[in-house]
């Protein structure tokens, strides 16, 4: 699924035709970039005719309108015909696919209670260590292992086609509370043994008109798995590891650990912060397709300016707070 980000469009659709045997349908949902997500969609079918395209306009102003309107429309093409559906979304890349990722889950969902097996779903990201201070934490059954469900559903996943959508359940509104209707129908979601879906760091976000009409970020935002890592699938797991030790920027550099997700509010800063100081690493620690580096040489997303925004505005907030202490200026928040 793909909207206002052509090329990343492109890099997700190439990515999964080479890993997956897979039947694909992409779902690409224009902007006003219609002619250039055709030439990228002609282009990919030439090279792969198991894709099948579908192109129309997006509904700007809403972050999931039509992003889980084609999502709907997969699962109405599935049903009855597929067991299991793979969602991806653009901003992301298959890195990798074996057939034990599906025995997988047939084996996790063959060992859960008779209520509970056809409406168990799957969490297939890479784990970002940039993403919280324990990544692992929501995860972790009693023991310590890695075995622990969550009630609700996330939108990049696998799912068990009949058991979770034959009794009508569909993708609306968000996430949050797509995920809370999931929860209340039975459906939970587990930690994938084998991860094999990758986010871009700091991925060009076009959720809006407003960002839309922003310029897009050069081609080549592709990830490659790191040297020498090699996915052992006769493991029973791949956990505990993460995104940054296995996947490398390809031709660029971000900041490591990585943080997939917008930056153009501060709310990044603070936790990027905490990491790097949980880590003893630097701030402003990079890594590219070669190395990495405790200082960036060169350009590097998300880069300088979106930095030192992030961190005015996380200065000048610390200030507000600290100023209304010290005066016992009550909050706006709490007027």
């Amino acid at each position: 699924m793909g909207a206002a980000t052509p090329q990343y469009f492109e890099n997700c659709l190439e990515s999964v035709a080479r890993h997956s045997p897979h039947d694909i349908v992409a779902f690409y949902n224009f902007v006003d970039e219609r002619d250039e997500a055709e030439i990228r969609a002609t282009r990919c079918e030439l090279n792969h005719p198991q894709v099948k395209f579908h192109i129309r306009p997006n509904q700007t102003g809403q972050r999931t309108g039509s992003l889980y309107a084609s999502y709907n429309e997969a699962v109405e093409l599935g049903l009855g015909q597929y067991k299991y559906i793979s969602f991806i979304q653009a901003d992301m890349q298959m890195m990798w696919w074996d057939e034990r990722i599906l025995l997988a889950c047939d084996e996790l969902r063959k060992v859960a209670s008779d209520t509970d097996k056809d409406k168990l779903t799957f969490y297939t990201q890479l784990p970002v260590a940039g993403k919280r201070l324990d990544f692992y934490a929501n995860w972790r059954d009693e023991s310590g292992g890695f075995g622990k469900t969550n009630p609700g559903a996330v939108d990049v996943g696998i799912y068990p086609l009949a058991g979770v959508f034959g009794e009508g359940l569909r993708f609306s509104a968000s996430e949050k509370q797509f995920s809370a209707e999931a929860s209340e129908r039975g459906v939970s979601v587990a930690l994938h043994p084998y991860p094999f879906i990758a986010p871009i760091p700091f991925p060009t976000t076009a959720r809006d008109a407003r960002s839309s009409r922003q310029p897009q970020q050069p081609v080549g935002r592709k990830l490659q798995i790191a040297p020498g890592v090699k996915m052992d699938f006769e493991q029973a797991s791949f956990h505990p590891f993460f995104m940054e030790d296995t996947v490398w920027p390809d031709g660029w550099r971000c900041l490591t650990p990585y943080w997939p997700t917008d930056t153009k509010q501060n709310h990044w800063f603070r936790l990027r912060r905490l990491i790097a100081r949980e880590a003893q690493s630097s701030f402003l620690r990079t890594q590219g397709s070669v190395q990495t580096e405790r200082l960036p040489r060169g350009p590097f997303e998300p880069g300088l300016r979106v930095i030192i925004r992030s961190a005015t505005q996380f200065l000048l907030r610390a200030v507000a707070i600290r100023v209304r202490h010290l005066f016992d200026i009550p909050s706006t928040k709490s007027r």
